[in-house]
C-alpha cells in the first residue's frame, strides 16, 4: 500500500507545532489553545512526532492552571536534526553544524589556500565531508546552506568585492556534495532570517540587517518577507557615500567615500597601521581604544560616525521596526551602540525614538555559520513533511 498523502491542513499543523515548540516546551493542552486545534489532533500529532524523534515528553511538570492532573510538557528534540552551514568569507571558510534550535557545533575556520574559485570549492567539499562524518547515526541532516558576501542570485555569485569571482555557480558546483539539498545565498540575507528566528528580531515584522566587516551589505525584511528585487540585489549598500571631503578614500567604482571602502575592516586596520598602531584586526584596535589609546579611540569614533550615517540612511528609506547591526567591531556587542544611535538620529525633526531602534546582533559565537544554515532550517520548519515524507505515512496524516 502506498503512503497516505498528508493534507495541506496537516502540513500546516505539523509546521505550527514545531514552530511553537521551537520557542520552548509546552503541554499538549497549551498547544491546543495556542494553535486552535482539538486535544485529539494535538495528541495524534505529538504521538507521530515523538515516534519520529522530533519531540519528547519531559520528565518535569509544567504548572497546571487548575486543580486537575499536572501538565507534562512536550519539547522539541532539536539536536536530532541538523543543517550544515558554510560561510565563505574574504579570506577563510567557516563551517559547522546547526540544530533546529540554532545551536552551532563542530565549528571550524580554515584559511583559503588560493582565492580562485576551483581551489575554494575543493576546500568546501573537504569541509562538507568532515561535517557529514561528524554527524551521529541517530541524527538526520536536513540540508546544507552556503552563505557568501557580494551579489548572489539563485545560487550564482555574480560578483564579490574581495574574491576574484564573476558568475560562479556555487549551487551547481556543490550540489553533488550536499545530497539532502543545498541553498546558496547572500550571507546578510541569511543573517536577517536567523535574526528573525533565533536572534534580536524575533518579535519584529520588519527589519534591516546591516552587516559590516570586510564586506558591507544589508538585507531588508518587510512584513516577514525578504526583499530581493531583480538579480536579488536589494540591500546593496556598498557604494552609498559615508565620508566626504579630502579624507574620502577612492573606491574602485570611480567615486570616493563609499561604504565598501570606508567601513571595511581591511581599510580600518590599514588606517590604524598608518597612524603608527601595531594592530592586525578591528578587535585589536577596539581593545586599544578601550585601554584609552587616543589614536585608536579617534579611529573607532570616526568609524561609528560613518556606521551611524549609513544606519540613518536605511532607517529613513525603509522605516523598519528594527535595524540590527552584525559583524566587525560595530556589531559584536553593545558598547558602541549609543554612539551609533546618536549619529543615526535625525536632528531637529522631533522624532525622539528613532535611534532606539538600532540593536546589536544576538546570534552567538558563530553567527555566519548560523546565517548560512538559516534558509535550510526555515524551509524545514515551513514544511517538515516535504523534508521527511515518512512523517506522512501514519494514519491521520
Amino acid at each position: 500500500m502506498s503512503p497516505r498523502v498528508a493534507s495541506d491542513l496537516s502540513r500546516e499543523n505539523v509546521s505550527a507545532m514545531l514552530v511553537a515548540l521551537r520557542n520552548g516546551p509546552s503541554a499538549r493542552s497549551q498547544l491546543a489553545n495556542r494553535l486552535g486545534l482539538s486535544a485529539g489532533a494535538v495528541s495524534r500529532l505529538s504521538s507521530r512526532l515523538i515516534g519520529a524523534g522530533l519531540v519528547e515528553l519531559l520528565d518535569g511538570q509544567a504548572p497546571s492552571s487548575g486543580r486537575g492532573r499536572p501538565l507534562t510538557p512536550l519539547a522539541l528534540r532539536s539536536s536530532q536534526r541538523v543543517a550544515i552551514g558554510v560561510h565563505l568569507g574574504a579570506s577563510r571558510i567557516t563551517a559547522g553544524l546547526v540544530d533546529l534550535s540554532g545551536r552551532v557545533s563542530a565549528a571550524r575556520e580554515v584559511a583559503y589556500a588560493d582565492l580562485a574559485a576551483p581551489a575554494v570549492l575543493r576546500q568546501v567539499r573537504d569541509q562538507l565531508r568532515r561535517l557529514r562524518a561528524a554527524v551521529g547515526p541517530d541524527t538526520r541532516i536536513i540540508g546544507t546552506g552556503i552563505g557568501i558576501g557580494g551579489t548572489v542570485d539563485q545560487g550564482v555569485v555574480l560578483d564579490h568585492p574581495h574574491l576574484p569571482w564573476q558568475r560562479v555557480d556555487l549551487a551547481r558546483a556543490l550540489m553533488a556534495a550536499a545530497p539532502e539539498g543545498l541553498v546558496v545565498d547572500s550571507h546578510v540575507r541569511g543573517l536577517a532570517l536567523a535574526e528573525s528566528t533565533f536572534g534580536a528580531a524575533r518579535e519584529a515584522d520588519s527589519l534591516v540587517e546591516l552587516h559590516i566587516g570586510n564586506v558591507t551589505d544589508a538585507a531588508i525584511v518587510i512584513d516577514g518577507e525578504l526583499l530581493l528585487g531583480p538579480t536579488s540585489s536589494a540591500g546593496t549598500v556598498a557604494h552609498l557615500p559615508v565620508r566626504f571631503g579630502p579624507r574620502a578614500a577612492p573606491c574602485p567604482c570611480g567615486r570616493s567615500g563609499c561604504t565598501q571602502v570606508e567601513l571595511s575592516e581591511t581599510h580600518l586596520v590599514a588606517e590604524a597601521q598608518a597612524a603608527g598602531l601595531k594592530v592586525d584586526s578591528g578587535a585589536a584596535l577596539l581593545a586599544l581604544a578601550d585601554e584609552g589609546n587616543r589614536t585608536a579611540r579617534r579611529l573607532v569614533r570616526d568609524r561609528t560616525r560613518m556606521v551611524g550615517r549609513l544606519a540613518g540612511y536605511l532607517l529613513d528609506v525603509f522605516n523598519p521596526e528594527l535595524l540590527v547591526l552584525a559583524g566587525g567591531i560595530t556589531g559584536s556587542g553593545d558598547a558602541l551602540l549609543p554612539q551609533i544611535r546618536e549619529h543615526a538620529a535625525r536632528p531637529a525633526t522631533g522624532v525622539g525614538v528613532r535611534e532606539r531602534r538600532i540593536v546589536g546582533s544576538r546570534l552567538g559565537e558563530h553567527p555566519l555559520v548560523l546565517a548560512a544554515a538559516a534558509p535550510v532550517m526555515l524551509s524545514y520548519y515551513a514544511d517538515p513533511l516535504a523534508a521527511e515524507p515518512t512523517l506522512a505515512e501514519a494514519e491521520g496524516f
